[in-house]
């Protein structure tokens, strides 16, 4: 699967942070050829995953995509826009950021969130790679597109002004 498109575009052939439930359904079925499971939370998130992908859709549109790279097993790869450029779950930090450098893909770390075993980096499509330490090297957890302030406006408690605290 090419993810050229999720870290430089912010979209994933064509699914992209707000697009509605039927067109990226569609876009999945020729993208990802095993099944998606459905589930709905409490707080009425719709989560469609399969090995490899995890959706989440509020109000029927997509607001959070995440690549489980602790999924990606054998051949099973992701690329950046070349066949040559290949990440998987071993994929070091270092690795990572030589690739996002040769596919011309501008990046930054976000250090809000680093601590001694996370590290996240930021791509100019605003998707977070995020790496955790294990047995003293650093690799590749997950890829992360979301638009943080739709997640959160949808996912906020409103307080009830008449309720006791």
């Amino acid at each position: 699967m090419d993810i050229y498109p999720l870290l430089k575009f912010g979209k994933l052939d064509g699914v992209f942070i707000g697009a509605r439930l039927p067109e990226v359904v569609a876009s999945l079925n020729r993208l990802i050829p095993a099944a998606l499971i459905t589930e709905q939370d409490m707080n009425g998130v719709l989560v469609l995953s399969s090995e490899l992908i995890e959706l989440h859709f509020v109000n029927g549109a997509l607001v959070n995509v995440i690549v489980k790279m602790s999924s990606c097993w054998g051949n099973k790869c992701l690329t950046i826009g070349s066949a040559k450029r290949k990440l998987t779950r071993r994929s070091s930090l270092e690795k990572t950021i030589a690739l996002l450098f040769d596919a011309g893909i501008e990046w930054k770390f976000f250090q809000r969130y680093c601590n001694e075993n996370r590290v996240e980096l930021i791509t100019e499509g605003s998707a977070s790679l995020e790496f955790l330490s294990d047995a003293g090297k650093v690799t590749i957890n997950r890829i992360h597109l979301t638009e943080g302030e739709v997640y959160e406006k949808a996912n906020r408690v409103v307080p009830d002004a008449n309720a006791w605290y």
